[in-house]
């Protein structure tokens, strides 16, 4: 039994070799001997690049959040902008649909200078 297992490990040994040096000739890293040369460039690029992936998502996250908050800070408030009149402006164009009062006599007359209503002539 040790020696099947140890035929195996052989087996296996020489496989990873073979596909190691296949691997470092494609990266035209000829001169490297040891994995940990060539791997280790690769896995500080893919801790890096997996923490940056990371932040990206969590500012997206944050950024879906505040628009969110947002948006309902604003249905609260109702709208704003050219959808919504100022309320003097509301107050303006209602007065136009009130029906027209006809002056005081005493108030034209005042302002016409005349004194008081039925004065002199």
């Amino acid at each position: 039994w040790a020696a099947e297992r140890k035929e195996s490990f052989e087996s296996d040994l020489g496989a990873a070799e073979a596909a190691f040096s296949a691997l470092r000739l494609f990266l035209g890293e000829e001169a490297l001997t040891e994995p940990e040369q060539l791997f280790e460039p690769l896995h500080k690029f893919l801790v890096r690049f997996d923490a940056v992936a990371k932040e990206v998502e969590d500012a997206a996250r944050e950024s879906a959040r505040q628009e969110a908050r947002q948006a309902r800070r604003q249905a609260k408030q109702g709208p704003k902008g050219p959808g919504r009149l100022p309320n003097r402006i509301l107050l303006d164009e209602s007065a136009r649909f009130q029906p027209a009062q006809r002056p005081d006599v005493t108030d034209v007359v005042a302002a016409a200078g005349g004194g008081a209503a039925g004065g002199d002539h």
